[in-house]
């Protein structure tokens, strides 16, 4: 991966990782109650497959291989994993990017957790097309389906039309936009405003998520990758923290105040990240 094709490498990444949220999806449905274990162990054996071939034929650039690792005890690993972390952590532009995009990734995380929980207790069964019972849960699944039906076919073309010379103030918009789109959804029960929210927001997904991958790349230094992607890490379980906390945010104070904090979490996250973007994208 190199400068030329850094946002191609993350924008085909991403695409994969759909894919396979889709087929996997696809196939629990399918299978779960009748064939389950048959898909278990094809998948078991998938893997162990993959880690044969890249045992075998995948070469890298590790240098000192052959240096010595002394053993250590439980409690001085935890002081090396925490002296590890420290560099991530004085280095201003990677932590604000990592915490940053973790908190605009957590608005987004709000629809398989907080709005399904809303759209269960809320959403009241419309018929459509004389015989479709539409429910909250089938609300959420469609949603499910919509956001990522709609990155797997708009990936490559956002990419080609917009990604490969997207501004500073167009990314920002299209970030505003992704935070507000997924807080309105606690607020809306109409099923085609959600699923043109659900819609906007899976576009708006598709153009910031590889690029914020590709400026991430940018801030680790070559000799630091291990700890930097490690603690880089750290953002997902930040991300599902406040996931959890706005659950309970939505059960104690209703759909409006659970808006109102995802929306507070992403303009925080887009505070942390404006000054990055800035520096780094032309």
């Amino acid at each position: 991966m190199n400068e030329e094709n850094r946002k191609l490498s993350f924008t085909i990444d991403y695409l994969g990782l759909n894919v396979a949220l889709a087929i996997g999806m696809i196939l629990g449905a399918l299978t779960f109650n009748n064939t389950q274990y048959i898909v278990f162990l094809v998948s078991g054996f998938i893997i162990l497959s993959i880690g044969f071939v890249l045992n075998h034929w995948y070469e890298s650039d590790a240098q000192n291989t052959t240096q010595t690792i002394p053993r250590l005890a439980l409690k001085e690993q935890f002081k090396e994993l925490l002296r590890g972390y420290k560099q991530p952590l004085q280095d201003a532009p990677f932590r604000n990017m990592a915490i940053g995009v973790s908190l605009i990734y957590s608005v987004q995380l709000a629809l398989p957790n907080g709005i399904s929980v809303n759209l269960k207790e809320q959403f009241q069964t419309v018929t459509l097309f004389n015989n479709i019972q539409l429910t909250g849960i089938k609300m959420f699944t469609w949603l499910q389906i919509e956001n990522v039906a709609a990155i797997l076919l708009l990936t490559m073309v956002i990419f080609a039309y917009f990604s490969v010379n997207i501004s500073y103030k167009r990314l920002m918009a299209v970030i505003i936009i992704f935070i507000i789109t997924y807080a309105y959804m606690f607020l809306s029960l109409n099923w085609g405003i959600l699923l043109t929210l659900g819609l906007i927001g899976s576009i708006c997904e598709t153009l910031i998520m590889p690029e914020f991958q590709a400026i991430q790349s940018k801030l680790i230094p070559l000799d630091k990758k291990a700890t930097y992607v490690s603690f880089n890490q750290l953002g997902s379980y930040l991300s599902q923290l406040i996931t959890a906390m706005g659950l309970y945010v939505l059960a104690a104070f209703g759909p409006s105040i659970a808006a109102i904090f995802a929306l507070l979490f992403g303009i925080i996250g887009i505070l942390l990240v404006k000054p990055i973007l800035k520096n780094k994208i032309v």
